[in-house]
């Protein structure tokens, strides 16, 4: 697991009277990534776990399905631009993998993944109910000590506030994955990512945790690999409580020690 903690920048902040003090913020940089040679996307996010990131990032985009997918993925010599440096990132994907170009014109902003993913929210959400795949149905016990759990875990976004975590929960409740990140979304492409680069195909049995709000993004991108969970400390948006109810992906939001929301019928 990792956790960005070197990706806290230390600077000088000022109260009212002038007075100088300490914090520390979250890095935020972007990454262009190059697909077959061609341009695919600039991420802004917090450098570190680049390559899981971009792993995470195109299974949830549709341009790959596993691992073995990429044939290699390297970053390249940064570039400056007009607003500073620019870090690269080379994907070749194997062979026999279909990949038509396309290129974004613009960032994809760390706060949003959802300008990543316009295609998806038009299509229709089938249910998850496909062999091998079952829904979690957790206690409210067990929901309290994966946010224990979760809490308990040092990262960027304990230091400073201004990163979220994601985390996968295993089927036997352990805190398998977790990383951090500027963007919401970013963080659950990164511990996909991990996921994938330990050779994790299913995910069926685990459970997703992210300190955000479930927003629409970050439930599509729970369905698209199939976990059999999503639990967010953030209130849910009707975009989710809607692919939650339509694809049967329990979903648990605005999670606290003695209660949960539960867009779905509880067992």
């Amino acid at each position: 697991m990792s956790d960005n903690l070197d990706a806290a920048l230390e600077v000088s902040l000022f109260d009212e009277r002038g007075g100088r003090y300490h914090d520390y913020i979250a890095e935020e940089r972007p990454l262009s990534v190059i697909v077959q040679g061609y341009p695919y996307a600039t991420l802004m996010r917090t450098p570190g776990d680049d390559q899981r990131l971009i792993m995470g990032f195109l299974r949830t985009e549709g341009v790959i399905e596993y691992a073995d997918d990429i044939a290699s993925i390297s970053p390249c010599d940064r570039e400056n631009d007009e607003g500073g440096w620019i870090d690269f990132i080379k994907v070749s994907l194997a062979s026999g993998v279909s990949y038509t170009p396309r290129a974004r014109s613009s960032y994809v902003s760390s706060s949003c993944g959802l300008c990543s993913l316009e295609e998806s929210h038009l299509k229709k959400i089938e249910p998850l109910s496909s062999a091998g795949w079952a829904p979690i149905h957790l206690s409210q016990a067990t929901i309290k000590e994966y946010l224990e759990k979760f809490n308990r875990h040092p990262s960027l976004f304990s230091l400073t506030g201004g990163a979220h975590a994601a985390a996968l929960f295993s089927p036997q409740g352990e805190l398998s994955y977790h990383a951090a990140d500027v963007g919401r979304h970013n963080a659950v492409d990164k511990v996909i990512g991990a996921s994938m680069n330990a050779d994790l195909e299913e995910l069926s049995g685990w459970s997703l945790f992210v300190s955000s709000r479930a927003g629409y993004e970050i439930a599509l991108k729970a369905y698209k690999v199939a976990v059999g969970a999503l639990i967010t400390i953030g209130a849910a948006s009707s975009g989710a409580h809607r692919l939650s109810c339509e694809s049967g992906l329990p979903l648990y939001s605005f999670v606290r020690p003695s209660r949960a929301h539960r867009h779905h019928q509880p067992l």
